[in-house]
């Protein structure tokens, strides 16, 4: 189990908590969501889609937690005047939207620069591709298949917010010892923020 700015989380919950994401969008949206649109998964959660960079059309999601809080006038009031305030048609509170996951699938590392996306860099966890991790192979042969080098989350290590970065969609070609090895070596903003999901991803 890893510890991480005061949560938990293992890379098996955090699979299944992906996968049953998959399930929910697939079964129960029916209608195609595009890039910049949104939708509740309930009232307390809601989803939007953001552009990435592939060779084909794609794009990732950002979760996104909802909550209603007091507004700072109203802050230390009783909960009968809270109460009356309230019935009376006052509006007490106000919303908060905070980026709790983000989620890419397959794309190029242009995602990063994308002013839309500044939301994707600031969720808590962050889901990318790093398809390669060394110098085996081109960031130009990369970005020829649609896809993010290793190298190129490190040059634009400063714009990544998040918490946690979870690297995911490694090529085949690479031992589990060579991606932990790549990660290991992560220079600081990055090290001990990125890890390797490499069951089932």
């Amino acid at each position: 189990m890893w510890v991480m700015c005061n949560f938990y989380f293992t890379f098996k919950s955090l699979s299944f908590l992906i996968t049953s994401f998959c399930i929910y969008f697939l079964v129960k949206c029916i209608s195609f969501v595009f890039a910049g649109e949104e939708f509740f998964l309930r009232r307390d959660l809601k989803v939007r889609a953001f552009r990435t960079y592939h060779v084909i059309p794609s794009q990732g999601y950002v979760v996104y937690s909802v909550k209603q809080k007091l507004k700072d006038e109203y802050m230390g009031l009783s909960g009968n005047e809270i109460k009356n305030l309230k019935s009376s048609g006052v509006e007490i509170t106000y919303t908060t939207t905070t980026p709790e996951v983000a989620f890419t699938g397959d794309t190029m590392s242009d995602f990063i620069v994308d002013e839309a996306n500044l939301d994707v860099l600031r969720a808590k966890i962050l889901v990318v591709e790093s398809t390669f991790v060394d110098n085996s192979v081109s960031v130009e042969h990369a970005r020829d298949y649609g896809h993010v080098h290793l190298s190129e989350i490190i040059n634009y290590a400063d714009k990544f917010k998040n918490r946690a970065i979870l690297l995911i969609h490694f090529s085949a070609r690479y031992a589990l010892e060579t991606i932990q090895e790549a990660i290991a070596a992560l220079p600081s903003p990055l090290a001990g923020r990125v890890f390797a999901l490499t069951e089932g991803f």
